[in-house]
């Protein structure tokens, strides 16, 4: 037997044609029909004769009267109900000036996120559905709430993927096939979509229009209340405590807060994570990730090439030390320190250090964005990082440093936590993820080495926010010892970033590669050409080489590294059809290069960062 969807009621409506209600929603509430005042009912009687009463003549509008909204209740599911006066129904409708005007709603968009639930990644944009807490009832059209409170049920079953075949048989054993109009009607919304890409603008339209049909509902509701609201003790305190609790139904429904249930059978996994911002799921939209490091050692230098270098078509160029981007990225920077000289520099480094042609120059200019905020923090913070966020479309949001917007200090939880809500709250839909900046904090009285470990780095900051909320951490820290070299450290979800780096074999035979956890890099030595001819110090961060034990001089007796050209050695990896373990690409350098084993693990890493070969999450390789 087929489980049924018991979500909210529809409005009540004629045919295929909906008509304006002023009803409550009957998702939350049914009505109760009280007799009527004679002598109001008089007075509705000769509003609806007059001469002004007679210009338009509307259809009946159902549910309303003087009437008090009593909670939905087998109690009062059964009792008999007192026609409303069509005259009564006329007269509070002109009053409200609602009459011949249909609430709002997108067909369009309804039927092309219904196509989209449909098709292959169907399952990727129910788990968006839900996630908001769309009900059926956010759907105007009755045939589209039947079809995706039927996806729901589907869902619930653990069938996951819902394409039309399995819709159409799910309502036909419930009997509803028919009434939506048939198979045709899921075949034609299928038609409608060939991809999945606007999925998430459709579902934005549909619950906006929503949350707009709830604004007129529920205001039509407290009018009525607080003109039946009688002189008894307690009533004014009892409406406005229902007036506020419709409110919170209304805000709850914009932040997608409470509003459904997921069995957990409804998550699924997905090979392509549509979420995904930053390498095997380091980052997704809506989470945060930090980068902490020492002061004047350039934050905004990391800020500013990294957001240049995510937004490149180019998948061999598009990630920051290793650290891949999912698609070309929009960056917005948020920023207080740096002026408008500065930013130029960092941007010129990286157009003329990193060897940009006008085409990759033209797709960083239309997607990074620098913005000066400043003198403000708080929730007038918060509401300029949504207006720039949303203007500029961003995916990913720098925020350098946050200690310039927080209203407090960093070390107070209460603080910290706030400033987190806040940044969450001002992206409901998850639309961006964060991207903060924070300086090290000074360090403890006996922390002598300012190299200190990731842990000690963080315990400065006191607030236990910084270590929860944030889901990727990076940690710009100095290498002891080691003038202008520093670690670019992978702290949290290091496992995730996608970078790898070859370690020994156990017996020391050979090696293999693992998740690295820290890249070495530095300011590079070159310089930049000014639009006036000058020379110019170059800022950008590269990879360093450079090895704890270099310099020892007499006592390293290796000879020359042996080098082999890099062609011969893509070569000998398979096409992206054939991808194949590193242990049978190397049989093939074997044979043709005679190269070592542990020389060919070094060549993968080094091939594979540069973005010459590529690897898959099962350990295959391709070029």
């Amino acid at each position: 037997m087929k489980p049924t969807y018991q979500g909210p009621q529809p409005l009540p409506r004629d045919g295929h044609d909906p008509k304006p209600s002023l009803a409550a929603d009957k998702a939350d509430m049914e009505v109760e029909i009280e007799t009527a005042d004679p002598e109001v009912e008089a007075d509705f009687q000769r509003a609806a004769a007059s001469s002004d009463a007679q210009m338009v003549q509307p259809e009946p509008i159902p549910f309303l009267t003087v009437a008090r909204a009593v909670r939905t209740s087998p109690a009062h599911q059964n009792q008999p109900r007192t026609p409303v006066s069509n005259a009564t129904g006329w007269a509070i409708a002109r009053e409200n000036e609602t009459v011949g005007r249909t609430e709002p709603h997108n067909i369009d968009a309804e039927q092309g996120l219904l196509g989209c639930l449909m098709l292959e990644n169907g399952p990727e944009v129910l788990a968006e559905c839900i996630k908001t807490g769309v009900t059926p009832s956010y759907f105007y059209q009755i045939e589209h709430q039947t079809i995706f409170g039927a996806m729901l049920a589907l869902n619930l079953d653990g069938k996951g993927a819902s394409d039309e075949l399995q819709v159409a048989n799910w309502l036909k054993d419930a009997g509803e096939l028919d009434k939506i109009g048939g198979h045709g009607v899921l075949y034609e919304l299928t038609k409608r979509v060939r991809t999945t890409i606007h999925a998430k603008e459709w579902l934005g339209i549909v619950r906006d229009k929503f949350i707009m049909r709830q604004l007129i509902r529920k205001g039509h509701w407290m009018v009525e209340q607080a003109m039946g609201a009688g002189a008894a003790p307690g009533t004014v305190p009892e409406l406005v405590a229902s007036v506020q609790k419709a409110i919170d139904d209304i805000q709850n429904s914009i932040l997608g807060n409470g509003t459904s249930l997921r069995s957990i059978a409804s998550y699924q996994m997905v090979q392509y994570n549509p979420n995904c911002l930053l390498g095997l799921d380091y980052l997704e939209r809506g989470q945060f990730a930090s980068l902490v490091a020492v002061t004047h050692v350039g934050k905004s230098t990391t800020c500013v090439q990294a957001a240049c270098q995510l937004a490149l078509d180019d998948d061999a160029k598009r990630h920051y030390f290793g650290i891949k981007a999912a698609f070309p990225l929009r960056s917005l920077i948020i920023q207080e320190e740096d002026s408008d000289q500065y930013v130029a520099a960092c941007r010129e480094s990286v157009y003329q250090g990193m060897g940009l042609s006008p085409d990759e120059i033209a797709q960083v200019n239309e997607r990074v964005a620098v913005v000066w905020v400043g003198g403000c923090s708080g929730s007038s913070f918060f509401q300029q990082v949504k207006s720039l966020a949303e203007k500029h479309k961003a995916d990913m949001v720098f925020i350098n440093p946050i200690s310039s917007y927080i209203a407090g200090t960093m070390k107070d939880d209460d603080v910290a936590n706030e400033f987190f809500n806040g940044l969450s709250q001002v992206n409901p839909a998850r639309k961006w993820a964060y991207f903060l900046v924070l300086p090290t904090p000074k360090p403890a009285r006996d922390q002598k080495d300012e190299a200190a470990s990731y842990d000690d780095m963080y315990k400065g900051f006191g607030a236990a926010a910084f270590a929860t909320r944030i889901r990727a951490g990076l940690l710009l820290k100095p290498r002891a010892g080691m003038p202008g070299e520093f670690s670019l450290v992978f702290g949290k979800a290091a496992s995730r970033t996608g970078v790898m780096q070859e370690v020994p074999q156990n017996g020391g035979v050979g090696f293999r590669l693992v998740p690295a956890k820290v890249v070495n890099i530095r300011h590079t030595q070159r310089t930049i050409k000014t639009p006036w001819g000058a020379e110019k110090p170059m800022l950008l961060w590269e990879e360093s080489k450079m090895e704890a034990d270099q310099g020892k001089g007499s006592g390293d007796k290796r000879g020359p590294a042996i080098t082999y050209p890099e062609a011969d050695l893509i070569a000998c990896f398979p096409d992206s059809k054939q991808p194949l373990k590193p242990s049978a690409i190397y049989g093939r350098a074997k044979a043709d290069l005679g190269i070592s084993r542990a020389h060919f693990y070094r060549e993968i890493s080094a091939l594979l960062t540069a973005g010459k070969i590529g690897r898959s999450p099962n350990g295959y390789y391709k070029a």
